[in-house]
């Protein structure tokens, strides 16, 4: 299982950062492997579409489960046509969520809210 989370700074004893498409990295964890290791969101500055352009970057790295708080309309829709599953972050620690995802406690992130472009 790959999980990604959108994160401030390259640590995994920081906390799930609050904006997915505009967060400066992702923490991807494997847990076949048990690592992590972090990648710079290039759409972070983006003028437009960061949050489709987020979920492409995470597609492009075979994640399959992603947790956060809070997801664009048109970044859900493309994240969901990949099958990856899309939790709710919970506030606690990163090993908390990632655990919580492992063990399937989290809950499914049902509040997706309206992109910034209007669109759904």
């Amino acid at each position: 299982m790959k999980i990604a989370m959108p994160v401030i700074e390259t640590s995994n004893k920081g906390s799930i950062y609050s904006s997915f498409g505009r967060s400066p990295y992702f923490l991807i964890f494997d847990s076949v492997n048990n690592e992590y290791h972090f990648i710079k969101n290039e759409a972070e500055n983006a003028v437009g579409g960061a949050g489709t352009k987020a979920a492409q970057l995470l597609i492009d790295q075979k994640v399959d489960t992603l947790i956060t708080y809070q997801l664009g309309g048109n970044a859900a829709a493309i994240l969901k046509l990949s099958s990856m599953i899309i939790y709710q972050a919970k506030d606690g620690t990163i090993e908390d969520n990632i655990k919580g995802a492992i063990n399937e406690e989290l809950d499914i992130l049902m509040h997706i809210h309206q992109s910034h472009h209007g669109t759904i």
